[in-house]
């Protein structure tokens, strides 16, 4: 979490010139680093990753006048990636409420190794249960 913590700090303020984001100091960086990593469900910054990062922002090799289109992708990249997620956790959380609602959560998470939403996973790719003229019927049923 800390790459893509620290990727999005620098994507978002560097403007395509990383070397000009070095002038805010290491501190102010990690700082950044870690007001970001909540938004990836991070919690802990992993010091060498952020390190690495801030070493990086300094190196001038590759293709200079390909970097800020580059930089600019990653970043468009990393919106959307963090929008998923966003929309798969609103997904699951509704998934799981469903479950409850069906009064089913119990029952399914008494099964070891069977959580809320594996469950409603089930459920969601099988449909309703009633449907098959028998258990023998609903676990033979192909993909």
């Amino acid at each position: 979490m800390s790459w893509l913590a620290g990727m999005a700090v620098i994507t978002s303020r560097c403007c395509g010139q990383p070397s000009q984001l070095r002038r805010m100091g290491y501190e102010k960086f990690l700082a950044a680093v870690r007001r970001e990593l909540p938004r990836w469900g991070g919690k802990f910054v992993r010091h060498s990753i952020v390190q690495g990062l801030w070493e990086a922002l300094a190196d001038m090799g590759g293709v200079a006048a390909q970097r800020p289109g580059a930089l600019e992708r990653l970043h468009l990249l990393l919106e959307d990636w963090r929008l998923l997620r966003a929309r798969l956790a609103d997904t699951e959380e509704r998934m799981t409420a469903l479950l409850g609602e069906l009064g089913l959560t119990e029952l399914v998470t008494s099964i070891d190794g069977m959580s809320a939403l594996s469950g409603a996973v089930i459920l969601a790719e099988t449909g309703h249960l009633n449907r098959f003229t028998s258990a023998a019927r609903s676990s033979s049923t192909p993909a």
